[in-house]
Formats: C-alpha cells, sequence, structure tokens
C-alpha cells in the first residue's frame, strides 16, 4: 500500500534523522492500536536521494513481521529504483535489532546486490526515536 506524502515529506533522505521524521508522522497517522502492531515500509529514493515512493509491505504482530524480497523489492523494481530504505516500527523503547531483524537484514541485502539496488539503510522506529543499521 503506497503511503501518500505531503510537498514537505518528499525530502532528501540521505540524513537518517530527516526520514525518521517523516516516518514518525507516517506512523502518528494511525490510531494507538495500531501504532501497536509493527509496520514494514520501503522508502525509494531517486539517484539525487529524494523521496519517491514510501510502501508500507505489512503490518505484523506487536514483535515481528515477515517480509521477504520479493514484497520489498516488486515496487523498487517495476519503478527501476536504485535506492531503498528499510524501516519498521516497534511498540517498545527497545529499539536494538533482534536476531531475526539482523537475519531478515542480511537476506534483504543479499537479494538488494543481486538486483542492482543499493539498500542504504534499515531503521528501526517508534514514535520517541529510531535506531539505525548504520
Amino acid at each position: 500500500m503506497n503511503v501518500l506524502l505531503t510537498d514537505e515529506q518528499k525530502i532528501n533522505a540521505a540524513n537518517s534523522e530527516d526520514l525518521y521524521i517523516v516516518m514518525r508522522d507516517i506512523l502518528a497517522r494511525d490510531n494507538k492500536l495500531i501504532q501497536q502492531k509493527e509496520h514494514f515500509w520501503i522508502v525509494g529514493l531517486t539517484n539525487e536521494y529524494l523521496i519517491d515512493y514510501i510502501e508500507l509491505l505489512g503490518l505484523g504482530r506487536t514483535d515481528q513481521i515477515k517480509i521477504g524480497p520479493v514484497d520489498v523489492f516488486s515496487t523498487a523494481v517495476s519503478r527501476k529504483v536504485k535506492k531503498v530504505i528499510l524501516v519498521h516500527s516497534v511498540d517498545s523503547d527497545q529499539l536494538e535489532p533482534t536476531p531475526y531483524d539482523i537475519t531478515q537484514t542480511k537476506q534483504l541485502s543479499a537479494a538488494s546486490n543481486i538486483l542492482e539496488i543499493l539498500l542504504l539503510n534499515h531503521m528501526i522506529i517508534n514514535t520517541k526515536d529510531y535506531n539505525s543499521f548504520l
């Protein structure tokens, strides 16, 4: 599901802090009950690092969501986007990646290499802060 962006949200996303602000605002659009579920988005970027699209790939339980390479990269391939950032939300203050997050990121990174799509970052966010795999 594509996320509608305001003109102010179509930013240069090379800076994690700026992207976090956009993603936090998108998460805040949901009601409190939905915010408790883990969200997983992909952010497609232009060659100039401007946000081309943000797609919500899924809502999971409160602690995990399973997303595969086809889910993540199908829109990037169809839109011919060469740079992406992964973002997922958590409903706790625990922003450190879990072993599952690390494994999933490694698998998606391998797929991005095959597709020649640069996986720039994977961010874990909540409504108060974020952590970056960078």
